[in-house]
């Protein structure tokens, strides 16, 4: 009776370091109760060996075996008491690294949206000015335009002056012979001379033309 005794306190030993395991697992906080655990443990085991005694001295290198198996469990119950310790300190690392993390994490995104606001301010700008340049690029086509224009306008004045020059020239060929020989004589330096004249655009036979007025060799100077 002794020896059942004694055998059911241990077993019961055991089976309450195994519910606090379970429980631990939940509530990394808990601690095993040694009182409770080495009183059934130690009682069950007296009880075991006085039973042991009591009912059969047979059993007594049975009961050295379950003393050396009892001893090893407490070892390594001791081990495993040693590990979670290394492991709860690990855990508590690994979350103080992950709030560091998270903190870069947090900036990284803060800096991403400050690049991301910038680059949206960028792009705006960028489509003004490509807006101001397709206005002005529209102002100088209507320019080019209107100086096609005037350039036409002036090339027909240009024609309506020569044809009143040649006839200009036609009258003036009636003339006294002395205003003829004067205007013959007739020279200019540069452009400037002439249009100053009033002589611009000079005609190849008209008084006053040169080649250095006529660079393209139109036979037009002064253009």
């Amino acid at each position: 009776m002794i020896f059942f005794i004694g055998f059911l306190l241990f077993i019961a030993a055991f089976i309450y370091l195994i519910v606090h395991f379970i429980k631990k697992s939940k509530d990394k906080e808990r601690v095993l109760s040694k009182k409770v655990f080495y009183s059934m443990l130690i009682g069950g085991f007296i009880l075991f060996i006085v039973g042991s005694f009591v009912e059969d001295e047979s059993t007594l290198a049975q009961l050295e075996d379950v003393k050396s198996k009892n001893e090893k469990l407490v070892t390594e119950n001791n081990n495993l008491t040693d590990t979670n310790s290394s492991l709860t300190d690990e855990v508590e690392k690994l979350k103080e690294e992950n709030a560091e993390l998270q903190t870069e994490l947090d900036n990284t995104q803060k800096k991403l949206s400050k690049v991301n606001e910038n680059s949206s301010n960028y792009e705006s700008n960028i489509e003004e000015l490509n807006n101001k340049v397709e206005q002005l690029t529209a102002t100088i086509n209507e320019k080019d335009s209107e100086i096609e224009s005037l350039q036409s306008e002036n090339a027909e004045l240009q024609n309506t002056i020569s044809t009143t020059k040649v006839q200009d020239s036609s009258t003036n060929s009636s003339s006294s012979g002395e205003s003829n020989n004067s205007s013959i004589n007739v020279e200019y330096d540069n452009c400037t001379h002439a249009r100053n004249a009033g002589a611009a655009p000079v005609y190849e036979g008209d008084p006053g033309y040169g080649r250095h007025l006529d660079r393209d060799g139109d036979g037009v100077g002064c253009e």
